[in-house]
């Protein structure tokens, strides 16, 4: 599952994770890596944001490695999709805006808290 893993976290913990610096030196301890894409990646694996993640804190599970393959996408197909018009916010220009919004979320299959079992994802937790 390593082959095709990605870092799952919110902005907040990526920017304190590479913000990060050694006691005894003071250097960071991550060099930002950044693809040309502006993907951030941490130990050559990319990190993808994801803002309904927990941030740092005690008990929160705030960083999940894995193969996002394995991860469970649901749209809502009622209602789940709908369009915006917006004529007044660029009439000056005699534009006319659309946007448009979409319903989904995400589920993790599964993850293994033992490290001796396979699994797809492993979670790191914040201990008090």
């Amino acid at each position: 599952y390593l082959f095709g893993a990605s870092w799952l976290m919110n902005e907040t913990t990526l920017a304190k994770t590479l913000g990060l610096r050694s006691a005894s030196t003071g250097a960071l301890i991550f060099e930002d890596e950044v693809d040309d894409d502006g993907t951030y990646s941490i130990f050559g694996k990319p990190v993808r944001i994801c803002p309904s993640m927990p941030s740092l804190g005690a008990s929160n599970v705030p960083i999940i490695l894995g193969d996002l393959k394995r991860l469970a996408i649901r749209r809502v197909r009622d209602n789940g999709l709908w369009l915006s018009r917006a004529e007044e916010t660029f009439a000056e220009y005699l534009q006319i805006a659309y946007e448009s919004f979409t319903r989904a979320d995400a589920g993790i299959l599964f993850y293994a808290s033992d490290p001796s079992t396979p699994s797809p994802f492993v979670a790191l937790q914040c201990h008090s």
